[in-house]
C-alpha cells in the first residue's frame, strides 16, 4: 500500500470545537449556499450541503434510487424540522443542525475509525520477493486449505439435502480426488483472490466490479493447465503467477480502498430488548407490511428477523458469513414450518431469537472487517448495506438533529451502520463507502474524501 489515511473523528471534532473556526466554516458553506442571498436556505439551495453530508454517510449520488432519495429526504428533513418547518433555514439553524450532523459523523469514527489506503501492487510485490517466500507459502496453503474445505463442506450440505450423492466426485474433497482440489486452475486460483486473500495481503475487496476485472484478467492471463485439477503445489505456482499479474495491474490502476474493524457484541441488542414498547412498534410495523388475513407466514421469519435485527443494531442478513452462521445456529428451521404467526406469535419468537443472537454474542463476539473500493457505485458491499434497513440521520449521541434522544425504533440504520463508522461499517451497515467528493474544507478537517478511483 502506496499511503495510508486513518480517521477517527478527533480533527472534525477540533473543528467543531473551536468557535471561531467552525464559525468562519459556517460562515463560508452558508454564503455559497444562499445563491438568492436572502439570509435562509430553502430546500433547494441545501441540496449541496445535503449531497456532501450524504456522501460522507456513505450514500449514492441523489437520483441513483428512489431508496436513496429517501434517504437525502430524511437529512434535508433534520434541516426543515429545526426551522419549525417553515421551509426556510436562517444561519443559526444551518450551524446547529450541521454541528450535531458533524458530530454524530465524528462520533462514530471515534467508535471505528476508518482507514483510507492506495493500493498500487506494492504490498503484492513485497509478499512475492524471494526473501518472503516461507510467507508466500504460509498465505498459499491457508488458501489451498480454506477452499478445500469449503468443498468438503458443500459436498456434506448437499448429500445431507438429497441434492448430491456420496458419489459426486466434482464436490468431493482433496482426499477424494487423489490429492487433488475438484476445481480448475481458473476456478481455484480465482476463488483464493476474490474470497481467501484480503485487503491485508494486498487484495482489494472483490466486491467491486473493477477489482473483479482485475483479477479475472490477472487469472486468464498467467493460469495455465485449464481443465484440469490442480494439486496443492500447481496451485501455489498458479497462484503466485496471478498475484504478480495483478500487482502489475494495480500498479497502473492504483485503487483506494476504505476499511473498518467492528465487534458485533451482545449488548448491541439491550436497548431494544429493554424498551418493550419499542419492541412492539416494530413487530406491529413487520407484521401489519406481511401479515394476510391476519397472520405472517412462517416463510417471512427470515425477513422479519433481518427487520427488527437491524433495529437492534445487528448486521443484516447475508453481510457475513461469521454472522450468518450465528443467525442459522440460533433461527434454525423456525421459517421452514408450515403454517403463519399471530403478531404475538411472531413477537414471542422474534423475542426468543434475539435474545439467543444476543447471549451467544457476548460469549463469543463476532468481529467483522469491512472493505470497499471508493468511488465504485457498483459495490456489492452497499447493495448488501443497505438492503430493507431504515434510514436515520446521525445527530449526537444517536439523537435527530432538534430533538429528544431517539428511541430504539428510530436509532440510526443503513446510514451509519448502526452508529459505526460511516461509509464501511458497516459493511452494514454500513453500508459501504460510495462515490462522491467531500469538499477540501471537510477533509482538511479530518473527514475522508471519497473520489472515485
Amino acid at each position: 500500500m502506496a499511503a495510508s489515511d486513518r480517521f477517527d473523528g478527533r480533527r472534525l471534532k477540533a473543528l467543531t470545537g473551536d468557535p471561531s473556526k467552525f464559525k468562519q466554516y459556517i460562515d463560508t458553506k452558508f454564503e455559497k449556499l444562499d445563491v438568492s442571498k436572502s439570509g435562509s436556505l430553502s430546500a433547494e439551495e441545501l441540496k449541496p450541503a445535503v449531497a456532501e453530508w450524504g456522501s460522507l454517510l456513505g450514500l449514492p449520488p441523489m437520483g441513483s434510487s428512489s431508496e436513496t432519495d429517501q434517504m437525502y429526504s430524511e437529512i434535508t428533513s433534520q434541516y426543515l424540522d429545526a426551522s419549525k418547518k417553515t421551509g426556510k433555514v436562517d444561519r443559526s439553524t444551518f450551524e446547529v443542525v450541521t454541528r450535531d450532523i458533524l458530530l454524530g459523523i465524528s462520533d462514530s469514527l471515534e467508535a471505528n475509525p476508518i482507514s483510507v489506503d492506495t493500493i498500487d501492487g506494492s504490498q503484492l510485490r513485497h509478499l512475492l520477493a524471494p526473501e518472503q517466500k516461507a510467507e508466500f507459502q504460509l498465505l498459499a496453503d491457508r488458501a489451498y486449505e480454506a477452499i478445500n474445505t469449503g468443498l468438503t463442506e458443500e459436498r456434506n450440505a448437499g448429500v445431507a439435502q438429497g441434492t448430491k450423492s456420496e458419489g459426486d466426485a466434482p464436490a468431493a474433497s482433496e482426499k477424494a480426488m487423489d490429492g487433488r482440489l475438484g476445481l480448475s486452475a481458473t476456478e481455484a486460483v480465482g476463488l483464493a483472490l476474490k474470497k481467501h486473500l484480503t485487503i491485508e495481503e494486498g487484495v482489494p475487496p472483490a466486491s467491486s466490479q473493477k477489482v473483479e476485472a482485475l483479477i479475472d484478467r490477472a487469472v486468464s492471463t498467467v493460469v495455465s493447465q485449464e481443465g484440469q485439477q490442480l494439486t496443492k503445489e500447481d496451485f501455489t505456482e498458479q497462484l503466485r503467477a496471478a498475484l504478480a499479474k495483478l500487482a502489475e495491474g494495480l500498479q497502473a490502476s492504483p485503487l483506494t480502498v476504505a476499511h473498518t474493524e467492528t465487534d458485533v457484541k451482545g449488548q448491541k441488542i439491550k436497548p431494544l430488548m429493554e424498551d418493550q414498547e419499542a419492541f412492539s412498534r416494530v413487530v406491529h410495523q413487520i407484521f401489519e407490511e406481511y401479515s394476510v388475513d391476519g397472520k405472517m407466514p412462517r416463510s417471512e421469519f427470515w425477513t422479519a428477523f433481518d427487520r427488527v435485527g437491524a433495529q437492534a443494531g445487528l448486521p443484516p442478513l447475508g453481510a457475513s458469513d461469521k454472522m450468518d452462521n450465528v443467525y442459522d445456529t440460533i433461527i434454525g428451521d423456525r421459517e421452514a414450518a408450515p403454517g403463519a404467526f399471530t403478531e404475538p406469535e411472531l413477537r414471542t419468537h422474534l423475542q426468543e431469537a434475539l435474545f439467543l443472537v444476543g447471549a451467544k454474542l457476548t460469549a463469543d463476539p463476532v468481529i467483522l472487517k469491512v472493505a470497499q473500493v471508493v468511488g465504485d457505485e457498483n459495490d456489492a458491499t452497499s447493495a448488501t448495506a443497505q438492503k430493507e434497513q431504515k434510514v436515520g440521520v446521525p445527530g449526537r449521541n444517536g439523537a435527530p438533529v432538534g430533538g429528544a434522544p431517539r428511541s430504539a425504533t428510530e436509532q440510526d440504520v443503513g446510514v451509519l451502520s448502526q452508529n459505526e463508522a460511516p461509509g464501511v461499517g458497516s459493511q452494514w451497515g454500513q453500508q459501504g463507502i460510495q462515490r462522491g467528493e467531500v469538499p477540501t474544507t471537510a477533509v482538511q478537517q479530518g473527514v475522508p474524501r471519497m473520489q472515485s478511483a
